[in-house]
């Protein structure tokens, strides 16, 4: 009872937003620790609340300003401080 245009579009909201990132997820843990992968994969939110405002004419309401800037800063901080176990381990 879908039309084709239903179709496509079913297929492109799903290509984009399930098989693409999902596909560069496990591509990129050829490359990183997994340890890592997960650390950046909460930057997930933050992406979608820039999308929607660049795409969709959204507002970023303060608090969600502030709680990015608080992810991003938790992301950085433990992927050095992995970073530096990592060294420490390695120097025993």
């Amino acid at each position: 009872h879908y039309s084709i245009n239903d179709w496509f579009v079913f297929f492109f909201i799903s290509t984009i937003s399930i098989l693409l990132p999902y596909s560069l997820y496990f591509f990129g843990l050829h490359y990183i620790q997994a340890s890592r992968a997960i650390i950046t994969s909460t930057l997930e939110p933050v992406v979608a609340i820039i999308a929607e405002y660049i795409f969709l004419g959204g507002v970023m309401t303060v608090l969600q300003s502030v709680g990015a800037v608080f992810v991003v800063v938790a992301i950085i901080v433990l992927q050095f401080q992995s970073r530096d176990a990592e060294v420490s381990i390695a120097q025993e």
